[in-house]
């Protein structure tokens, strides 16, 4: 994060994270055997992820069989690398003709 974010460094949004993380992966830097994700690296945040329950750590290990007091795969999300669904106050707002609209529900 270093050379992406060199004031944030590891507190970096979200928004800033993302594309770094699509860089990354297409210029061949993913690991994994498709080299297809990133490993979310936690050593700064140990101590916080051992404060918290130990259903989160459980989750983890059951579902996508990740141990996270070593590292997390992570890939930037679908919603991120489409730029995000416009929304106003929870609700998607759609745009047609060059009116936006709220969707219902």
């Amino acid at each position: 994060m270093e050379r992406y974010a060199p004031n944030a460094k590891d507190l970096a949004s979200r928004d800033v994270v993302r594309p770094i993380l699509t860089i990354e992966i297409r210029e061949g830097r993913g690991v994994g055997k498709l080299k297809d994700h990133i490993h979310l690296h936690l050593e700064t945040w140990l101590a916080v992820i051992h404060e918290r329950p130990a259903r989160h750590r459980r989750t983890a290990r059951i579902f996508a069989g990740v141990d996270v007091n070593r590292t997390i795969p992570v890939l930037p999300t679908v919603h991120y690398n489409m730029g995000g669904i416009r929304q106003c106050h929870g609700e998607a707002v759609t745009r047609a003709n060059g009116t936006e609209t709220l969707v219902p529900g």
